[in-house]
């Protein structure tokens, strides 16, 4: 890994973006290893090696051929702004459906089970998921002092007294408090 720059795989995105594997400057990052970059805007060198290093742990980072990609089965997050307006940095849908993405070849993006997405449109880098897609009636509460998460991706204890919204639990089901 070049001075100036950190490099970081992605091991989740239970409850917004978790970091995997660090890669600090002067560290042997393993050939065709995907990673989200944080550093300073410049030229930064790099150098080869011969290095047999393999990756350790999980990496929900793939690496674009720069061909179209798609499955109903699997949820694809390109690294972009929410939108033109809206400037948040993190991954979000490529397609209307979420179900394909085509971007430039050598460009790392998100692939993610139906279950691991649990319907989010998108996972900012400040922890925030967007946009779970469907809510299913269940009479049973949650337990009293559970975390349960909003719609924004904030923790919340769960009690008496939360405010009125939706709200989902750490095992994914969802609950609307009215």
């Amino acid at each position: 890994m070049p001075t100036g720059l950190t490099g970081y795989t992605i091991s989740s995105v239970d409850n917004g973006i978790k970091y995997g594997t660090t890669y600090s400057a002067g560290k042997i990052v393993p050939a065709n290893t995907p990673l989200l970059l944080h550093g300073k805007e410049g030229i930064h060198f790099i150098y080869y090696t011969t290095s047999k290093a393999t990756a350790a742990g999980t990496n929900l980072l793939q690496r674009s051929t720069g061909e179209e990609v798609s499955d109903p089965n699997t949820f694809y997050y390109k690294f972009t702004y929410r939108s033109s307006t809206d400037k948040t940095l993190g991954f979000f849908w490529d397609s209307d459906d979420g179900h394909s993405i085509n971007i430039a070849s050598g460009k790392a993006y998100l692939a993610l089970s139906q279950e691991e997405a649990q319907g989010a449109k998108g996972f900012s880098l400040d922890g925030t998921i967007s946009g779970i897609a469907q809510i299913t009636p269940d009479n049973s509460a949650p337990e009293f002092g559970q975390i349960v998460y909003d719609m924004n991706g904030r923790a919340h204890t769960y009690s008496r007294t939360m405010s009125k919204g939706v709200y989902v639990t750490n095992n994914g089901r969802k609950f609307v408090i009215k």
